[in-house]
C-alpha cells in the first residue's frame, strides 16, 4: 500500500489514522467479538500503517501522524458510563 501511493503521489508526509468503531452500549453489553473487533479496528490499525510509513518519513527527515481515533473519547465514554442517554463526562467533576 505504502509503495502504491508514494507511486502515485510522491513522498508521504502526512499520515492521518481515522479509522475506527465505537460501540454505543453499557460495558456489561460489550461482547468479547465488540472488543476484539474495536482493538483491531482502533489500534492494531494504526500500528500497522504506522509501522509501514515511518521508515518512509525518517528518509525523507520529516512527517507528522495524526490518531483521529482518539476523538472517540467521550462516545467510548458514553458506552462505557450511559445513565439513560445522558452524556456523564459534562458532568465531571461530580
Amino acid at each position: 500500500m505504502v509503495g502504491r501511493v508514494q507511486k502515485e503521489l510522491g513522498p508521504i508526509a502526512v499520515l492521518v489514522n481515522n479509522a475506527g468503531v465505537a460501540r454505543s452500549r453499557t460495558l456489561e453489553e460489550i461482547t468479547e467479538e465488540d472488543w476484539d473487533e474495536a482493538l483491531a479496528v482502533n489500534l492494531k490499525s494504526a500500528f500497522l500503517v504506522t509501522q509501514a510509513v515511518l521508515p518512509h518519513m525518517r528518509a525523507e527527515r520529516w512527517g507528522l501522524s495524526l490518531q483521529t481515533w482518539l476523538l472517540l473519547y467521550p462516545a467510548c465514554t458514553r458506552a462505557l458510563c450511559r445513565s439513560g442517554g445522558s452524556a456523564p463526562w459534562k458532568k465531571w467533576p461530580p
